[in-house]
């Protein structure tokens, strides 16, 4: 919460431009221009571990500069309470919970609103606009189902299709696990699944709407922790024409649909 220390907080920049005296003091004024703190990740699983975070600056405080005249107060707090309320002097904190419950709030109290930041080489960089953040974070309690899309493109003289990240981290739980992958293309397509933490792959021919489901048999475990789905067609448009030097004629788009679930 701001508190009447415009004085103070003066007193802190003319202090900090005096210590820089020999380089000058420059004073740039921006908007900050992005969310100055999160909790991660925003949608999780039970148990799931999240971070609150927050960041002004992630450099060294220059040398000659006393970064404790300048450094803003934030206070990190959680609804329902999760941890103690935690108070940093410091561009930048963290806190590590554990998730319970339907839905979390983090509030990002701050006790200004512009922040001074040592710029390189001298001077201050003054972040207007601060105010107190409330970062929510919700339980996921369906399953998330997402279209993928494998644009074709040539690599040279070689045709693909784009592969794609199947959902997880920073924005959902990276415990999410893969309960089924389908082919929404209109046609036959080999399918590639891999990045799972063991290092296992699976490659199956699906037809059109076909699926893979992790639990069937022949399904390495832990394939429903993999990450990224490679796609081919099984048979090349006859039209598609790459190469090194050009036109080219990239293959078509192909789709995929997954559905992604807790643990």
């Amino acid at each position: 919460m701001r508190t009447p220390e415009r004085n103070h907080l003066a007193i802190g920049v003319l202090a900090a431009c005096a210590a820089l005296a020999t380089s000058g003091c420059v004073l740039d004024r921006s908007p900050i221009r992005a969310p100055w703190a999160t909790v991660s990740p925003q949608q999780y699983c039970p148990g799931d571990t999240l971070r609150a975070s927050y960041q002004f600056f992630d450099g060294a405080c220059p040398a000659g500069l006393d970064c404790r005249l300048t450094t803003p107060n934030v206070t990190i707090s959680s609804s329902p309470s999760l941890f103690a309320a935690t108070p940093f002097n410091a561009y930048q904190g963290n806190v590590d919970f554990t998730a319970s419950g339907d839905s979390i709030a983090v509030t990002f109290d701050v006790d200004r609103d512009r922040v001074q930041i040592p710029m390189e080489g001298g001077g201050l960089r003054e972040l207007t606009g601060i105010a107190d953040i409330t970062a929510r974070a919700t339980r996921i309690t369906t399953p998330i189902e997402t279209e993928h899309t494998h644009a074709g493109e040539c690599r040279g003289a070689t045709p693909l299709n784009v592969p794609a990240d199947l959902p997880g981290a920073p924005r959902l739980s990276p415990n999410l696990r893969l309960q089924q992958l389908c082919n929404a293309s209109g046609v036959p397509v080999i399918v590639t699944l891999s990045g799972a933490p063991s290092g296992a792959t699976y490659t199956q021919m699906l037809t059109a709407s076909d699926c893979i489901d992790p639990t069937m048999p022949g399904v390495p475990a832990g394939i429903d922790a993999s990450r990224v789905v490679e796609v081919r067609p099984l048979a090349m448009d006859p039209a598609v024409r790459c190469s090194a030097t050009g036109p080219s004629t990239p293959p078509p788009t192909l789709r995929t649909r997954s559905r992604m679930g807790c643990g």
